[in-house]
């Protein structure tokens, strides 16, 4: 925005407003907020569905299909393929819903309107 209103660095003078969202800023941190529920629910899921750990741990339920290819690319691969299967497919879901995005908006303006208050 300051690019296209120079005038507006004067009204921050302490720079831009740094807004925190999408990950627990601390282990302590109460109430837990649905983002970081989220994140936790992904990370369990990644970890039960991830191909390094079914092929760590065999079973009959864990089927795993070979990727075919240049060999050292698969594991580049699988490991972009996975990340935005379960971090950013479930993230586009949640946000886009209402719940997700009323709630969004909520933390970043009210963390926005915190740091213009002065």
């Amino acid at each position: 925005m300051q690019a296209h209103k120079p005038e507006l660095k004067d009204l921050f003078p302490n720079g831009p407003i740094l807004v925190e969202w999408g990950h627990q800023l601390t282990t302590t941190e109460n109430p837990v907020r649905e983002d970081h529920r989220l994140t936790e629910v992904e990370r369990f899921v990644n970890e039960q569905v991830s191909y390094q750990n079914l092929k760590e741990r065999p079973g009959p339920n864990n089927a795993l299909v070979g990727d075919w290819g240049i060999p050292g690319v698969r594991q580049v691969v699988a490991s972009v393929r996975e990340g935005v299967v379960s971090f950013g497919l479930t993230d586009v879901v949640y946000y886009c819903s209402q719940d997700g995005e009323t709630y969004v908006r909520a933390h970043v303006y009210n963390q926005v309107l915190v740091a213009m208050q002065p």
